[in-house]
């Protein structure tokens, strides 16, 4: 047994590429694409909704850009590159994460 530290970073290198594959499956990047894609149109649409049909919709699909207006202490319209910057980035995190949410309470039901 060899007791170098430098030989068994060598030996852990492909576990950690082998996560890293299983991490980058099909199925993970669909969720990741859908998450991003809803990120970008759902807080528009909400825009929209929460004029025309339900406040409260409008409301809850919005709910990250009024985090970053809150956290710069500003109005949505009012809202600089940076801050809406952030609020793009904020939601596309969010509805990946509730994708991911979604995805895994699917293959929990489906399970069983």
């Amino acid at each position: 047994m060899n007791n170098d530290p430098a030989q068994d970073n060598l030996l852990k290198r492909p576990v950690m590429a082998n996560k890293l594959k299983s991490l980058l499956t099909l199925g993970n990047v669909v969720t990741l694409v859908i998450g991003g894609v809803a990120g970008i149109v759902l807080p528009v649409i909400g825009l929209f909704v929460g004029l025309q049909v339900s406040p409260v919709l409008g409301t809850v699909l919005v709910a990250p850009y009024i985090v970053v207006a809150a956290l710069f202490d500003t109005y949505l319209g009012n809202m600089h590159g940076f801050a809406r910057l952030l609020g793009l980035g904020l939601s596309i995190l969010t509805y990946v994460l509730l994708a991911f949410g979604v995805r895994h309470v699917f293959r929990l039901a489906l399970r069983r």
